[in-house]
């Protein structure tokens, strides 16, 4: 499992919420071979697991959302550079992956070129094959845009997964 979590002001502001909704992902995941955390801008939550997986148990998770709950990381609002890097880095032909994408705005300006990119990188040269389930929460409030929602719908779409909007 790959968490894409946009790290901005207005996030940072319902992070108690974003935080609960991680843990619920990973709760409907029970046992995982690893999973991996990275900002919007793709800033790995903990650096020393750059391109390696965070491994599964208990603890590890409990300290890793210890570590989450107090994480600030700039960020430009935009999951693209993030799910680039994560599909880059860590999908494999080889493995089952499937990435979180968390945020509520979008500030980029193409939504085609987006999906278009991702539609690339997540898949097998050789096979066609989708390398990566791509799911995505979107926390709306009455200051949020409809940008992350278009966005992520589409990308969710084309790639497997689901797209869920939830209310802050």
């Amino acid at each position: 499992i790959i968490f894409i979590v946009v790290t901005s002001g207005s996030m940072l502001s319902i992070w108690y919420r974003v935080s609960l909704e991680v843990i619920n992902v990973l709760k409907i995941h029970p046992k995982v071979k690893g999973f991996q955390i990275m900002n919007d801008n793709g800033i790995h939550l903990i650096s020393s697991y750059v391109g390696k997986w965070i491994p599964d148990t208990p603890q590890r998770r409990s300290g890793v959302m210890k570590v989450f709950g107090a994480w600030q990381s700039a960020s430009n609002s935009s999951p693209v550079e993030g799910l680039e890097v994560a599909l880059k880095r860590y999908a494999k032909a080889n493995i089952s992956l499937s990435i979180y994408i968390f945020g509520d705005d979008y500030t980029g300006s193409s939504y085609d070129a987006v999906v278009d990119s991702v539609e690339k990188l997540n898949r097998n040269k050789i096979t066609g094959k989708q390398l990566a389930k791509i799911h995505a929460v979107g926390f709306m409030y009455n200051y949020a845009t409809n940008r992350f929602s278009i966005l992520m719908r589409e990308v969710t779409k084309r790639n497997g997964g689901t797209f869920l909007a939830l209310a802050t």
